[in-house]
């Protein structure tokens, strides 16, 4: 009884016309019959959920956390590594249709360029001289990710920190990459 119930409440709610508010600080993209219609600006708007669909999207800046990850310099040396992320999007349409998540595919590039930039230069340079490949960094990014509707405004590093030992195990309850340890 509660299932056919359940089952027509269900069929209602796929017919009945929906209301959806577009924050000031998001836009909202408008798809009928599978096709891009236009972005919504802040405001109410009603759609018939049966052929429409609309996403919204944040456009504010927004940062990404990139967890530590190990590198290992040119000449041999691991580091742990951890860096943020900030971005806005420009475009919501690109944002939402040329990556499935933003921010896990920009945490990628991210974390890949970091990889790159740490393990061409020796380990003397990456604990004197951070600032040097920091804007090599972000320009890798963007160079990357222009395509997605979105601005890369800054890539840093948090923290760079030399490992001497990576064989500590889980079980430990020590995470190598917590460990500020110098040569």
């Amino acid at each position: 009884m509660f299932d056919k119930i359940a089952e027509i409440l269900e069929w209602i709610m796929k017919v009945v016309p929906r209301i959806v508010i577009i924050e000031p600080y998001r836009k909202g993209v408008r798809v009928r019959w599978g096709k891009y219609v236009k972005i919504l600006n802040k405001g109410l708007y009603v759609y018939w959920p049966v052929t429409t669909m609309i996403t919204p999207l944040v456009t504010v800046r927004q940062t990404i956390n990139l967890p530590n990850q190990y590198v290992v310099s040119s000449d041999g040396k691991p580091f742990g590594a951890s860096g943020v992320v900030v971005y806005r999007v420009l475009n919501a349409e690109k944002a939402l249709y040329e990556t499935h998540n933003i921010d896990i595919a920009i945490g990628d590039v991210a974390m890949c360029g970091i990889r790159n930039a740490l393990s061409k230069v020796d380990s003397d340079t990456i604990l004197k001289d951070r600032n040097s490949y920091e804007d090599n960094l972000m320009i890798e990014v963007r160079d990357q990710t222009k395509d997605w509707g979105i601005k890369i405004m800054k890539v840093s590093l948090m923290s760079i920190v030399p490992v001497r030992v990576l064989g500590l195990m889980s079980s430990d309850g020590i995470n190598p990459l917590d460990l500020n340890v110098e040569d």
